[in-house]
């Protein structure tokens, strides 16, 4: 079983071809990577992102993700409804599904799931971006950058992407996913995403004690391969 945020990242690489070829655009690349520095370079990170995912003929799924970084070092997140958390205290990572009462250890990545999901800075390398417009959102002015894949595809994992950068504070506001994924029988189901930044904090103090997994009472170790009954994970200790 994946923690949420690897779910909304291959939610987020299975969208769409535009319509026509995106344009390799320095200027959107650069937008997105001083908006990925902002955190990469913070003392600490922390943030909630609200999510909504649906397929055609499903009623979708709404998620509220938590993170908290010491970006390059530490991370923690957890993901509601499904209670999923990941905790890398730079040592190793633990995730832990509240629903089945199992975790699942690995090497740590320092850091880096925790902010995966804003850090779209790399996308460069994969794939081509361009300038589309600017929107107003909720007040705020910001510029709307396209993302598609580097070379022609079709089916499931196709995609394409829409992120929204405050342009007064180069910070990630919004990011939207539509395309098609593999459904049953292997065919492309078609989908959409949207996740907004609902808060963020930059360089706000953050216990140690957040990244370090203390197994409930009752869970066990092993792969997580279905839900089960099990206490909920609990708020990280202050």
């Amino acid at each position: 079983m994946t923690s949420l945020s690897r779910m909304a990242l291959l939610a987020l690489g299975v969208a769409a071809l535009s319509p026509r070829p995106a344009v390799a655009d320095p200027a959107a690349a650069a937008l997105l990577k001083k908006a990925a520095e902002i955190i990469q370079t913070a003392k600490t990170y922390q943030a909630v992102y609200e999510m909504q995912i649906g397929a055609a003929g499903t009623p979708g799924m709404k998620m509220t993700v938590e993170v908290k970084a010491l970006p390059g070092r530490k991370g923690w997140s957890r993901t509601s409804p499904i209670n999923m958390t990941a905790y890398d205290d730079g040592k190793s990572l633990v995730l832990y599904s509240a629903m089945a009462n199992r975790f699942q250890r690995g090497p740590s990545v320092h850091g880096k799931m925790a902010i995966q999901m804003v850090d779209l800075a790399k996308a460069d390398k994969a794939a081509n971006m361009r300038i589309l417009r600017t929107e107003t959102l909720s007040g705020r002015a910001c510029t709307v950058v396209e993302i598609t894949p580097g070379k022609p595809q079709s089916g499931p994992g196709a995609g394409r992407l829409l992120a929204y950068v405050d342009k007064s504070t180069s910070r990630l506001c919004l990011i939207k996913g539509s395309g098609t994924q593999k459904g049953p029988q292997g065919k492309a189901v078609a989908f959409n995403m949207t996740m907004t930044v609902t808060s963020e904090k930059l360089n706000a103090p953050i216990a140690d004690s957040v990244f370090t997994f203390v197994p409930p009472k009752g869970a066990q170790e092993g792969m997580m391969t279905g839900p089960g009954p099990g206490p909920s994970a609990g708020a990280p200790r202050p």
